[in-house]
Order: C-alpha cells, then sequence, then structure tokens
C-alpha cells in the first residue's frame, strides 16, 4: 500500500515537472510580447504564483526624451510626426531611426512614439 501511493505520488510530481519545463521551453522560445506575457501567466499558474495585473494605459513619449529599447533588431511602436500623422512604424535598434511598417523606409520627423496596446483579451 505505501509502495503504491509513494508511486502515485512520484507520477504526479514527474507529471507536475513536465509541465513547468513545457511552458519554461515555450517562454524561453517565445518571440512577441503578448506570447511571453501568455507563457510568463501559464508558468506562474503552474507555480502557483500569483501575478499582478496592470492596467496597460499607452502615453505618448516624446522623442526628444527618450527613445525606445527594442527587445530585438527592431520592434513596432505607435508613432506621431511633427505633421499630425500617426502610424505603427518599426524602430530599428542598429539604425536608431523609426521605418514605415508596410516598406521599411524611413519616417521623418518622429516627435512621439508609444508602444503597442496589448490585444484584446475577449
Amino acid at each position: 500500500m505505501y509502495l503504491e501511493q509513494s508511486i502515485k505520488e512520484h507520477f504526479e510530481e514527474a507529471s507536475k515537472n513536465a509541465e513547468i519545463v513545457r511552458a519554461a521551453e515555450k517562454l524561453v522560445k517565445c518571440k512577441g510580447r503578448y506570447h511571453a506575457e501568455l507563457n510568463y501567466k501559464a508558468l506562474a499558474e503552474l507555480f502557483g504564483v500569483t501575478v499582478p495585473t496592470v492596467e496597460s494605459e499607452s502615453k505618448w513619449i516624446k522623442c526628444s526624451e527618450l527613445m525606445p529599447v527594442p527587445e530585438y533588431k527592431q520592434d513596432q511602436y505607435i508613432v506621431s510626426t511633427d505633421d499630425g500623422l500617426v502610424m505603427a512604424a518599426w524602430y530599428s535598434k542598429e539604425e536608431s531611426i523609426f521605418k514605415d511598417e508596410h516598406n521599411g523606409v524611413w519616417v521623418p520627423n518622429v516627435t512621439h512614439w508609444m508602444p503597442l496596446p496589448p490585444p484584446p483579451t475577449e
């Protein structure tokens, strides 16, 4: 009886560890902020950790005060130019410029930027 219980506990623990390993592998291989957040939450849930919820309120940031620090070679942001154009653009870490998301052409006179909002959850 004790041996059966011990074996059952061992397999339950091994199964739980396999879930944690899978979640950790997904987190490490992830290539996007949205998926990273989902994987982070899944991993936290497996460990029984409460993840604080923060209301994501995007605010315009002046380029003269701070430029983006992309996680990858380039990352996408919403930008505003001095003539009032608002658009999605890529920020190139290597070139330190914003590029049009469709054709990769430099977007001149960007005055403000903000991160993309999170995707809808419903």
